[in-house]
């Protein structure tokens, strides 16, 4: 239960704030990641599968700045794919050479799929290994990404991709 507390000078202002305050808290719920603080010079920290699904459940924070503190292994989470075939991940994401392993994403009737779906112009993957991979998608498929318009460096992929434009 949320107590809300106005102090207003009519009824009209006051059901006004108690409705933003409302939306606030509705709109903008935030991943707890166990360290960092998401800029590129203190990226959040992602070092377990709920630390991953943090990362996709939220699209507040494709635009920000990550390093993997792990090994991640994916298998059995329902949904592991960042961003979506509209909308890219234009944050940047430093695997410090770790791997993250394990996942299916079975999504033969979509584009853009891969563990970051689209990876737009400004976003950033780098030192990042993929490992027992399972995709299958439509066009523009891939383990790591399905569509890439930024940069990925030091990368590796393995496992079986499936589609009619994979890469």
């Amino acid at each position: 239960m949320i107590l809300i507390r106005c102090v207003c000078p009519d009824l009209a202002s006051c059901r006004l704030a108690v409705s933003v305050a409302l939306v606030c808290l509705w709109v903008t719920p935030l991943a707890a990641f166990p360290g960092g603080n998401g800029t590129s010079q203190d990226p959040y920290w992602i070092g377990s599968p709920s630390d991953w699904s943090d990362l996709v459940l939220y699209q507040s924070n494709w635009s920000q700045h990550f390093k993997l503190t792990a090994n991640i292994y994916l298998s059995g989470l329902s949904s592991v794919m960042v961003a979506t075939r509209t909308i890219a991940f234009t944050g940047s994401l430093e695997g410090q050479d770790y791997t993250i392993s394990n996942f299916t994403i079975d999504k033969n009737t979509s584009d853009r799929v891969g563990l970051f779906a689209w990876v737009g112009a400004a976003g950033q993957i780098r030192n990042v290994k993929v490992e027992n991979a399972s995709v299958m998608g439509r066009y523009y498929v891939g383990a790591l990404a399905g569509y890439n318009d930024g940069t990925i460096s030091n990368c590796s992929a393995a496992g079986t991709i499936r589609g009619n434009s994979v890469g």
